[in-house]
């Protein structure tokens, strides 16, 4: 039988993994600090992280004993601006959702071509014909147009996220920005999911997933999806 430590007391929410054999969880060493788990089989802890007097939803950070299946729930956040990575129908759908509700995005494409016809037509004639983006969605096929935002969604095929988080680690460097994965499936080869690949990209950032049974032909009309 393990006992709580009374220093986990100073704490309004706690949860903690045990280990599968019985023993006593991490030690923790001093206020807001975790050691990491003594043993491998240690599944998980979380500690609700100090916000003082901010009026923000509480965060919670959880340390796996394998760190891929480490998580963290971050605190709510305002998203005001917007950067788009793929300019196919999925990116082009939530660039056209979101402008509508009064963000502004930035919406990227690699191929230069369809990028000069979507600025001068507004639309994206090959994924999503008959669907006009509106004024506020600026379509550019410069990655460093999507520094200086709140939140940058990957909508880019799943072979592609590699090398496009890469280039953009690159160009960016470090961002206050979420990075939302919006990209299906895992690597070939490395088998690793694309929240694997953002998170080697960018090791110190937020890193979160939108996922559904969702057609971008759907969302863009605000049509029910199931």
């Amino acid at each position: 039988r393990c006992h709580l430590d009374n220093r986990f007391l100073a704490d309004p929410v706690c949860f903690i993994g045990f280990p599968h054999s019985g023993g006593c969880p991490a030690d923790r060493h001093s206020r807001g600090q975790l050691a990491r788990p003594k043993q491998a089989e240690t599944a998980s802890l979380f500690l609700r992280l100090r916000r003082g007097s901010c009026r923000l939803a509480s965060s919670f950070k959880s340390f796996a004993a394998d760190p891929r299946h480490r998580t963290a729930l971050y605190s709510e956040r305002r998203l005001v601006n917007t950067a788009i990575i793929g300019a196919g129908g999925w990116g082009t759908a939530l660039a056209g959702l979101w402008a509508r509700r009064g963000r502004k995005v930035v919406l990227w494409g690699h191929n230069t071509d369809r990028i000069a016809r979507m600025q001068k037509t507004r639309e994206n004639s090959e994924y999503l014909p008959g669907i006009q983006l509106p004024d506020s969605v600026h379509i550019t096929s410069e990655l460093s147009d999507c520094a200086d935002v709140d939140l940058i969604v990957l909508a880019t095929p799943s072979t592609a996220l590699r090398n496009i988080a890469v280039h953009l680690a690159k160009v960016i460097g470090h961002t206050r920005a979420v990075l939302l994965s919006c990209t299906k499936g895992i690597e070939q080869g490395s088998g690793l999911r694309m929240t694997e690949i953002l998170r080697e990209a960018f090791p110190e950032d937020k890193i979160a997933v939108l996922s559904g049974p969702n057609l971008a032909t759907e969302v863009v009309r605000d049509l029910p999806t199931a």
